[in-house]
């Protein structure tokens, strides 16, 4: 998904648990890198003059919900802040 956020052009990507480190939150190297190549990608190519350079950022899905494959319950995180989240994320 991309969204405008201060000015910003971000591209938001959805990030399940393999992809992610547990004990940082943040992605592992190889997603890092993915999501790298979609910022250089985008600035190298030709876009119409004024408009601004995306910037990626993975979200871990388990701050938005929390699962329990197990017993198949699945339930939102009520405590979960999207600009929060912006604000660390960039």
């Amino acid at each position: 998904m991309v969204v405008g956020y201060h000015g910003q052009k971000v591209g938001l990507f959805l990030l399940n648990d393999n992809n992610v480190m547990r004990d940082t939150g943040r992605p592992d190297g190889r997603t890092a890198n993915q999501l790298a190549l979609i910022e250089q990608a985008h600035s190298q190519s030709k876009k119409i003059a004024g408009s601004a350079n995306i910037k990626s950022v993975g979200l871990p899905i388990d701050q938005i919900v929390n699962y329990d494959l197990a017993n198949y319950k699945l339930s939102l995180c009520s405590d979960f802040n999207l600009s929060e989240f912006m604000e660390e994320a960039l």
